[in-house]
């Protein structure tokens, strides 16, 4: 019952677009402030209550209310924030995917001015794993978004990694690629594996039961 209210304010305030019924971000917000919950909470029963928060109207033609709302309630951990893992954490961000772990020991430099995402002027020297959390609460503020600076290995990242439902590798190293993996087969996690260089790339999706790297 503890959705019944805001949900209801929701669809009092929601207009037709075709056959979505939208509802803009400030309402969302506005629910979740009257119903005592977050905004991710509140646009999931929204999504449960046949509504479509506003940001996700051209999504849902593909993930459905209920994908969306199953998005919402995931959490995907990205090991690298870089070149490759910032246009990763946007996406996942603004796709609308409940809880992200970013993770990378590393810090801004003046080279990665001209290919990393969150790399500006003004943060040469600051972490990447901090810049990526601070542009996703500014994104999506129904997302939540915690970051570590580490290099992460076997030794230090069970804990961390064990609330995703999927890893995506951004890593630039193989031997770090190679401990991520080793712990998403020990936790049940699938392992998605990205890495670019040049005009080439390349992805690869790994389940726990798959052989080692």
């Amino acid at each position: 019952m503890i959705f019944k209210k805001p949900v209801e304010y929701m669809a009092e305030r929601a207009s037709r677009h075709g056959d979505i019924l939208a509802v803009p971000l400030s309402v969302c917000r506005e629910a979740a402030s009257l119903g005592g919950l977050s905004v991710r909470e509140a646009e999931i029963a929204a999504l449960r209550g046949g509504l479509c928060p506003s940001r996700y109207e051209r999504t849902i033609g593909t993930f459905g209310l209920e994908g969306q709302a199953r998005l919402l309630e995931s959490c995907a951990a990205v090991v690298g924030c870089g070149g490759l893992g910032g246009w990763i954490t946007e996406i996942l961000a603004r796709a609308g995917v409940g809880r992200l772990i970013l993770i990378d020991g590393d810090v801004f430099d003046e080279n990665n001015l001209n290919r990393q995402l969150y790399a500006t002027e003004e943060n040469i020297g600051e972490p990447k794993a901090a810049a990526a959390a601070e542009r996703v609460r500014g994104v999506n503020s129904g997302v939540t978004a915690e970051h570590y600076q580490m290099f992460i290995n076997e030794a230090n990242g069970a804990e961390i990694l064990s609330p995703a439902n999927v890893v995506l590798d951004a890593l630039d190293n193989n031997s770090g690629r190679r401990d991520v993996f080793s712990l998403c087969r020990r936790l049940g996690i699938p392992f998605v594996h990205g890495a670019v260089a040049g005009f080439f790339g390349q992805a690869a999706v790994l389940r726990p039961q798959d052989r080692p790297l």
